[in-house]
């Protein structure tokens, strides 16, 4: 089965609802390339759900729970149907794994 990835909206990362850092990605010059490395990371590491924002890809251990706790925000920028939210609004752009599962990291 082929995994693949969904947007399911924007919310506020206010006090780190997605309190871990996945990785940092602010150089990447464009949506698109920040979402794709977010996705080639959370690949790697295992992770099913990640938050975007315009400098980081954010993750927890309960995100699942967490990620949607502050509500959602209309603080997020499309482009090319890719979303990202922004650091200055604290919003991140919410992407899950189409792969049947909730769970964040594989333990």
């Amino acid at each position: 089965m082929t995994e693949t990835w969904t947007a399911k909206g924007c919310y506020y990362n206010t006090g780190k609802a997605l309190g871990d850092i996945l990785m940092k990605v602010g150089s990447y010059g464009t949506v698109n390339k920040r979402l794709d490395a977010c996705k080639d990371k959370a690949d790697t590491e295992g992770v099913t759900l990640f938050g975007l924002d315009n400098k980081r890809c954010w993750t927890g251990t309960d995100g699942e729970n967490t990620y949607d706790k502050f509500g959602s925000s209309a603080q997020c920028k499309e482009v090319d149907g890719n979303k990202m939210g922004y650091f200055t609004s604290e919003s991140i752009a919410i992407y899950k794994k189409n792969n049947g599962k909730l769970c964040i990291k594989q333990v």
